[in-house]
């Protein structure tokens, strides 16, 4: 603000001082009739009189000085040269000698208006000097903002240019994983997976610090309850904390819906947990705990997320939300990462009215918490948006128009609509897709934003100006973009459409999306298990098909299920009541994990009796856990 305001007054400064304006030549016009009139009045007057007069021709020399530069200075040069030459020819020639302190007047005055041209000219070389930084600094300001300008450019082409191929990657991999693998190629397929997320989380990281060092960042205030939000971020560690036989727990109390960014929330959590899960050793500890504090009309959230990983040393605590700190140089190449995750978490948090803080001690594992004050959300708000989502639901789709421009992105998004039970014509631009779709009838519509001769944000304001003109049903549009920004969706939104989802789509993301509108039990044409009702939830709970529930499941039966109970046994005799406590909490947190309720259930019994109990109480719940094990063990899909 400083610098602007400065730039504003040189600009302001006059850039030739020779330059006659209109109002410079009434000036001296004025200032010359008052000059000569003065001159006059003297000859004429006493010489107290006299006196002033001369005091007056001094003030008007000073003024044309100072306010016409350089012409006003020769012009008072000129006055007082005529006043110096009339005073010495009435001494010498006229021999009146009572005129010879007229002669000082001119000299001084001579003196003291050069004293003020040259103080004037070295303004003037100052101001040019300022005249060219002023230059210089525009012309760098207007390099910065288009460097800015190409930054973001780059940041959002280079997204676009990443995730197209990330998507099909993912996407082909959980088509692939669908089908009859070895164990090899299961774990093959798990680390291309596991390489290729973690390459998406980067991206959305670098995105989002981008966003919050030029201060583009927003957060939104909409309904949303905390605990699924949570919950819902869990979910997606599921898989990876199974197969790493870590126990992620979470406890809450009772906490209100509120108003805030359920979406930042979700990235904080989501950061926070696949730090922990990096960090902690097999057969590790992760613990998330909300509480909820009323006051008024708000609520305080806390919000911590412990584990039992390597720890932090204290030295670099006070640095561990720096961007690109990492707790030790090998960290990138032993556990991969940027460093970027701690520190977006703690922006945004800070953004959200919090602050992000870490209890840690090395080798025994970190604690990172926060608490935001949030307004709760009216019972009504919550009460509309349900009955809203109740109606959706009552609309089963069969039929979908698709439109994308990359051919592998539109086979693949084809595949996936197939394996959900859902058909569909495709289009390879928004031109194609909205001439299909004044066509025919379509129970939803996905749109590619980016597209040759028509995109998609075009497509949905014609789809919807179509409905309008033609009195026809909404139809739900699904958005799909590679570019991960906020204007992007925003204009997607205003354009028409429903649902904004960035890419890289999986089956989640998309089922997801299509829940929205559609009710959720697509892929029961295609599989149809013992236990459907169960693997149907437990597909819902996961976040993933029920085609994929199936490894889950038998990965839990074959391995993690007799693992714990060989533990549990071997606890049992001799009796050791901390190994028996740790491995029945364990299987307990597994188990949830799965909504296998009864073995949960009694195995929290077993850990409690485990503490306290006498022998045969253990050995009672003991019991009932093998035979519930056994239950487990012969759930099983069938074609």
């Amino acid at each position: 603000m400083r610098i602007e305001k400065l730039l504003k007054e040189v600009s302001a400064i006059e850039t030739n001082p020779f330059t006659i304006t209109p109002l410079k030549a009434a000036i001296l016009i004025l200032a010359t009739a008052l000059y000569f009139v003065s001159s006059f009045a003297k000859s004429l007057s006493p010489p107290y009189i006299a006196g002033l007069l001369a005091q007056g021709e001094v003030l008007i020399s000073v003024y044309i000085t100072v306010k016409v530069q350089r012409i006003g200075y020769y012009v008072s040069l000129c006055f007082n040269l005529l006043s110096f030459f009339a005073a010495l020819n009435a001494v010498f020639l006229s021999n009146i000698h009572e005129t010879i302190p007229g002669i000082a007047v001119p000299l001084s005055t001579i003196i003291i208006t050069s004293l003020i041209a040259y103080k004037a000219k070295l303004m003037n070389r100052a101001h040019f000097r300022l005249m060219k930084q002023h230059k210089e600094l525009v012309t760098a300001k207007s390099e910065a903002e288009k460097a800015n300008r190409v930054k973001s450019d780059f940041l959002s082409s280079m997204s676009h240019e990443i995730r197209t191929p990330l998507n099909n990657i993912l996407g082909y991999i959980e088509l692939i994983s669908l089908g009859d693998l070895d164990e090899t190629q299961k774990e093959y397929l798990t680390i291309i997976e596991t390489s290729s997320k973690n390459l998406v989380r980067i991206i959305n990281d670098i995105l989002v610090f981008s966003k919050i060092e030029h201060k583009k960042f927003r957060i939104i205030s909409e309904p949303f309850d905390p605990v699924e939000a949570i919950n819902h971020t869990i979910r997606l560690f599921e898989l990876t904390t199974l197969r790493k036989n870590i126990l992620l727990d979470f406890k809450h109390n009772d906490v209100p819906h509120c108003i805030g960014d359920s979406l930042r929330l979700h990235q904080v959590i989501l950061n926070l947990i696949a730090n922990s899960v990096k960090f902690t050793p097999t057969g590790g500890y992760i613990k998330v705990e909300l509480t909820a504090e009323i006051e008024n009309s708000s609520t305080i959230l806390n919000i911590s997320v412990s584990d039992t990983g390597m720890g932090i040393p204290l030295e670099k605590q006070k640095n561990i939300f720096d961007p690109f700190e990492q707790v030790d140089p090998s960290v990138p190449l032993n556990f991969g990462g940027t460093g970027l995750g701690l520190a977006v978490s703690w922006n945004i948090v800070n953004l959200m009215g919090g602050n992000l803080s870490v209890d840690s001690e090395l080798g025994k594992g970190s604690r990172f918490f926060f608490s935001l004050k949030l307004p709760v959300a009216p019972k009504e708000e919550f009460m509309a948006e349900t009955q809203i989502r109740s109606f959706s639901e009552t609309i089963s789709p069969i039929h979908a128009l698709i439109a994308e421009d990359t051919t592998e992105s539109r086979e693949l998004l084809i595949k996936m609509l197939s394996v959900l039970g859902i058909t569909c014509d495709a289009a390879s631009n928004g031109k194609e897709a909205y001439e299909l779709f004044k066509k025919k009838h379509y129970d939803t519509v996905i749109l590619d934003g980016y597209m040759p001769e028509m995109d998609g944000m075009t497509a949905a304001q014609k789809i919807r100006d179509h409905e309008k003109e033609n009195s026809k049903k909404r139809t739900p549009i699904i958005a799909l973009s590679a570019r991960a920004l906020s204007s992007e969706r925003d204009e997607f939104i205003k354009a028409g459409a429903d649902h904004f989802i960035v890419k890289p789509v999986s089956f989640e993301t998309l089922s997801d999306g299509l829940s929205r509108f559609v009710r959720h039990d697509l892929n029961s044409k295609i599989i149809k298990p013992e236990n459907g009702a169960f693997f149907a939830k437990l597909s819902a709970f996961l976040g993933i098909p029920e085609t994929s529930v199936t490894s889950v499941f038998d990965a839990f039966k074959n391995s993690t299920l007799p693992q714990y109970i060989n533990e549990i046994k071997n606890a049992l005799n001799p009796l050791e009541r901390d190994k028996l406590m740790r491995a029945a909490h364990k299987l307990k947190g597994a188990s949830s994990s799965l909504l296998l309720e009864n073995l949960a259930s009694i195995c929290s019994l077993l850990e409690e009796s485990s503490k306290s109990g006498n022998p045969e109480e253990i050995r009672t719940h003991a019991e009932k856990l093998f035979i519930e094990s056994e239950n487990v063990s012969k759930q099983s899909f069938t074609n």
